[in-house]
């Protein structure tokens, strides 16, 4: 299976769109965490603030 050689144009598209990807699964896992953590039961606290504020 042969494919064209990316140019410039299309490389620079895709690591665009990759460093966005990043962007928003970090910032994904940030606020899932505190729910992982609480169903984990390592928040002895259980459902707090924060928890409640992500969830919104």
């Amino acid at each position: 299976m042969e494919t064209s050689t990316p140019n410039n144009k299309e490389l620079q598209r895709l690591m665009g769109r990759l460093a966005a990807l990043g962007h928003f699964i970090a910032q994904f896992i940030d606020k899932l965490r505190l729910f992982f953590l609480t169903l984990k039961g390592a928040n002895a606290t259980g459902w707090i603030d924060d928890c409640e504020q992500t969830f919104e």
